[in-house]
């Protein structure tokens, strides 16, 4: 049953990227990538990461998502601005460049099923620990191991908000 959900949630992620890529509208590849992302959380789940998968909804399905739509909106394109159709080199490019990662994507999943990825992976790579993508375990780390870590991007941070007031102040005196 888990992996039934694993190919479901895989296939949504995989097909919601690739309609991103090549869908025209804007507003329609913003909608396709929230599908993407929740695969993707679908996924952390799947892998008992389920602060991951939360995180993966809350930052980028609702935040990051509703500052695309924004900026979508506020720059409002016109139709003669998207650009017209793409010439048929580009589009027989895609194509290949499509068929190509669905092979190479296929070939784990195609080993998984036959059983000689799964049992080299089983050799290869220890369990998990049962406390990964708890939200407790994950403070434990980011505040003693990552202390430094975490308080330079804070400062990164900082510095990025007051570059942006400082621009954003600066054309509305110019």
């Amino acid at each position: 049953m888990t992996d039934t959900i694993f190919m479901v949630f895989a296939v949504m992620s995989i097909a919601s990227a690739i309609a991103v890529v090549t869908w025209r509208n804007p507003v329609h590849c913003v909608l396709a990538l929230i599908a993407s992302f929740a695969g993707v959380a679908g996924l952390f789940y799947l892998l008992s990461a389920p602060f991951i998968a939360v995180m993966q909804i809350i930052i980028y399905a609702g935040a990051i998502i509703v500052l695309f739509l924004f900026v979508i909106m506020l720059l409002n394109l016109k139709k003669n601005e998207m650009g017209g159709d793409a010439p048929v080199q580009d589009r027989l490019f895609t194509v290949f460049l499509c068929v190509i990662t669905v092979i190479i994507l296929s070939i784990p999943v195609v080993a998984t099923f036959t059983g000689t990825f799964y049992d080299q992976y089983k050799k290869t790579f220890p369990k998990p620990d049962a406390n990964l993508g708890i939200t407790e375990t994950i403070g434990q780390e980011i505040f003693s191991a990552h202390a430094l870590a975490f308080e330079l991007i804070s400062i990164l941070i900082i510095a990025a908000l007051i570059g942006a007031i400082y621009l954003a102040k600066k054309r509305q005196r110019g």
